[in-house]
This record gives C-alpha cells, sequence and structure tokens, in this order.
C-alpha cells in the first residue's frame, strides 16, 4: 500500500469527503501552496496576528477546506522554528483534543519531518521557550519506533495538525500559528 504522507501534500487518494475521518485518523493535514505567501504578504504581520485573518488564505487543497469548515480559530502566534527540536503542543491526552487543531502558514521555503500516530499513545518531553514541548527525538525512534516522514514546501504552504502530533522544521522557518477549536455547532464534532 502507498504512504498517503508525500512530500508536498496528503495523496490525491484522500478525497474531499475522506479527509475530516483522515485528519481525526492520523491528526495531519499539509499542501505545499506558494499562494500562501505571497497572501501573506499582502495582509502583513499586524493583520496575520488576528485569528481571524486565517480565513483570508485561500486554501488551493479542497480537502483542507473541507476540514477547516468546521474550526473556528481562537488565537495567533509566532512560531519560529528552530532547526531541530521537534515539537507537540501537548503530551498529554485529554478529552478535548479531538476539537482542537494548530494550523501553521509558511511564508516561504519550508522542510518539515513530523511522526505519523505520534498523537496516539505515550508522549514524553519538556516544555520548550516557544511555549511548545520538545519531545526527543532519541524517544520517538527508539522508545516509539516511529519514523519521521519529511514535508518539503518549496514556496510556503498549509500544515494542520492535532495538539499531539510530533513535528519538526529542518530550516528554521517561521510560519504564523493558528489554534482552532471545532465549532460547538458541527454535528460531526466527537467528544
Amino acid at each position: 500500500m502507498t504512504s498517503p504522507f508525500e512530500k508536498t501534500q496528503i495523496s490525491s487518494a484522500v478525497t474531499v469527503s475522506d479527509a475530516p475521518a483522515f485528519f481525526e485518523r492520523h491528526g495531519i493535514f499539509y499542501f505545499a501552496d506558494a499562494a500562501i505567501a505571497r497572501r501573506a504578504a499582502e495582509l502583513g504581520i499586524p493583520a496575520l496576528s488576528e485569528p481571524s485573518s486565517l480565513r483570508e488564505f485561500e486554501m488551493k487543497d479542497p480537502r483542507l477546506e473541507k476540514i477547516l469548515e468546521s474550526y473556528v480559530p481562537q488565537f495567533t502566534y509566532p512560531f519560529g522554528g528552530r532547526t531541530g527540536p521537534h515539537f507537540a503542543t501537548a503530551l498529554q491526552s485529554a478529552s478535548d483534543q479531538a476539537n482542537q487543531a494548530t494550523v501553521y502558514i509558511f511564508t516561504n521555503r519550508t522542510i518539515l519531518e513530523f511522526f505519523p500516530e505520534s498523537h496516539i499513545g505515550y508522549l514524553a518531553g519538556s516544555k520548550a521557550s516557544n511555549g511548545l514541548y520538545q519531545v526527543p527525538y532519541p524517544f520517538m525512534k527508539d522508545i516509539r519506533k516511529l519514523n519521521e516522514r519529511v514535508i518539503e514546501m518549496d514556496g510556503g504552504g498549509v500544515l494542520m495538525v492535532h495538539p499531539r502530533v510530533v513535528f519538526g522544521s529542518s530550516d528554521g522557518s517561521f510560519s504564523m500559528a493558528y489554534g482552532c477549536k471545532r465549532d460547538a455547532k458541527d454535528s460531526s464534532a466527537s467528544q
């Protein structure tokens, strides 16, 4: 079976109707899109710092648009990825995490690594200066026995992750992060 995790996007075998269930199962969705960087430059940093600015980006991937339609941006923060460390928003599992996600808008060439299925099971790490939890690479490889996957976004793009998905930057790219919650009116929200 071919992996759904391609270098620049989630495989096109995942349909628009399958996308929300894919995100629930895997905790990640991404695609490279240089238009994102151009739109971010048009908006400027002050506008990007408003949670509502996430809706200003035209998502070229209708699958991601389908996932995002049930989420409401709550807050933003800049994320200047340091080269090397791997992070997660949360280490412990909590009942409301199924209704949370972080959307990262990368504005230039970005190379990321993530660990598929890392949001399932035990995580260990420590609070980092950026407010996230740093999860040691040896923990993911040697203890959890997970293999990282690489994402390449030549001109920028979008990464949406569950709070416990472990990821890191290979090139220290800057992004704006949007903390989102699933809309309470969404009947598909799992509790």
